[in-house]
């Protein structure tokens, strides 16, 4: 571009200088050889100059390529006066691609650190749910001991939803995940999601369907890991003795499913935030609700990965509607 523009521009100069000359002078001797003097002293210049438009044209192409994210760049420049430009940037290019090439091994370093932790944890943790329920069973508890199993069992419920939580989003981002596509209908399984996760809490629940039965073609699991977070989020952080709204209907080409809370709600401020990881609806100074943050992550890739979209809608300390849409095949 800045080398077609450069012969423009040359082109028209001398043009205009030529109709300029000869309209004062006329056409004569004088007025050709000053034109000609023109010309020459004109091309000299050009010629000199041009390579540094050449290398305008590489600081150009450079600066494109850092705001796309693209940090290997080897520019080279024609003019000795930009060499130390040249050797400061192949310093950089130098120096980013170590950076970039430490970031990748920490991340994996990370990433295998992560499955580990969570794989390992996983049995101990299913051993101890055993003994738990060999406890329960006891018939020689006296209300002192099943006070204490029941914490046991909600500190166990919150320790195995942090480790497939996080087993989950890995599995999401690594290579070997393929979605598990069956058919089933969807209000009840809705349903026994819902009564299951609110059992043994003082949370009311409401449902309404647009249909009396719902067939739907897609990942019953990912669906089922979605369900879950987004209802333990209205339970967790609903208000003493709470209600839980949960409806579907069609919308275009999208099965919808609602899940309204009357809790604490969400501020305005904070709502492009909260699908983002480690996040949470409260500050991360109050520890009056437990978790990592990751529930809303989570169920935002998992509808990704399905082709559907989570939405929010929410006012604080009134409640919040979360809505799923999925996407009939």
């Amino acid at each position: 571009m800045y080398k077609k523009n450069s012969y423009t521009i040359f082109i028209i100069l001398c043009i205009a200088f030529l109709i300029g000359l000869y309209s004062l002078l006329g056409i004569s001797i004088r007025s050709i050889i000053v034109g000609l003097i023109f010309l020459f002293i004109s091309i000299l210049f050009f010629v000199i100059f041009r390579s540094y438009f050449e290398d305008i044209k590489k600081v150009d192409e450079l600066n494109d390529k850092l705001s796309a994210g693209d940090y290997i760049f080897s520019p080279v420049f024609s003019n000795n006066s930009l060499s130390n430009l040249e050797k400061n940037i192949k310093i950089i290019e130098k120096k980013l691609s170590f950076q970039r090439d430490n970031i990748s091994s920490i991340d994996k370093m990370k990433e295998d650190f992560i499955y580990l932790v969570s794989h390992n944890l996983r049995t101990p943790v299913v051993t101890l749910f055993g003994y738990f329920e060999i406890l329960k069973s006891s018939t020689n508890l006296s209300s002192e001991d099943k006070n204490l199993l029941l914490r046991i069992d909600t500190s166990l419920d919150s320790l195995n939803s942090i480790i497939e939580q996080i087993l989950s989003i890995m599995y999401l981002d690594s290579p070997d995940f393929k979605l598990n596509i069956e058919t089933f209908e969807v209000n009840n399984f809705l349903k026994t999601i819902v009564e299951n996760k609110i059992r043994n809490t003082n949370i009311s629940v409401g449902f309404s369907f647009s249909e009396n039965k719902q067939n739907i073609t897609i990942d019953k699991s990912l669906l089922e890991k979605s369900l879950i977070n987004i209802v333990g989020n209205a339970i967790k952080f609903n208000k003493e003795g709470g209600l839980i709204s949960v409806s579907s209907y069609n919308e275009d080409r999208y099965l919808v499913i609602k899940i309204s809370d009357t809790g604490i709600g969400i501020p305005q401020k904070n709502l492009d935030d909260i699908f983002k990881p480690f996040v949470r609806k409260t500050s991360v100074l109050n520890y009056d609700y437990e978790g990592l943050g990751l529930g809303l992550y989570t169920t935002n890739i998992i509808m990704e990965k399905l082709g559907g979209k989570l939405k929010v809608e929410s006012i604080e300390n009134k409640g919040s509607d979360f809505f799923l849409y999925i996407p009939f095949q």
